[in-house]
């Protein structure tokens, strides 16, 4: 540095020369702190290379491969089965009322053979879905309703 001094204009160029300096050490200290990270990472990599060779993680890769197989089967057999049970409860539904106007057919050709008064025209048994049990099955109520005209 004393020589640039002695240079004619050697001061001037002192500031810049202090500038290009301060940039080198930073850009070193950058170069210290990439080559760490780079340790670092590079021991974390043969760390997760032994354990990979473990016993516990050989063959992972299929077992993974089996079980997510298995996975994507039981939700297609669940959804299978969600569709089946809807497709099912609706033909109970249909069948049930189908029976309860067959009976009602009957009991009102029944009604009308046998009774001969003029206070009640008929009787008809009505079903009202309650709900469900604890254990799924559905609740009907029944009642057995006297009909005068068109009024129930």
């Amino acid at each position: 540095r004393q020589s640039i001094r002695d240079l004619p204009g050697g001061g001037a160029v002192e500031p810049e020369i202090d500038e290009v300096q301060a940039s080198i050490n930073k850009k070193e200290l950058e170069i210290q702190r990439s080559s760490g990270a780079v340790e670092t990472i590079g021991s974390r990599l043969k760390e997760t290379r032994t354990q990979l060779n473990e016993h516990r993680y050989r063959h992972i890769d299929d077992r993974h491969a089996k079980k997510l197989i298995e996975v994507k089967t039981v939700s297609l057999v669940i959804g299978d089965l969600d569709r089946y049970y809807k497709a099912l409860d609706r033909a109970l539904i249909r069948f049930h009322q189908t029976k309860m106007e067959e009976i009602n057919r009957s009991t009102k050709e029944l009604w009308n053979k046998t009774y001969k008064g003029s206070d009640i025209d008929g009787i008809e048994i009505k079903s009202e879905h309650e709900g469900y049990t604890d254990s799924g099955a559905r609740k009907h109520s029944y009642r057995v309703m006297m009909r005068k005209g068109d009024n129930l």
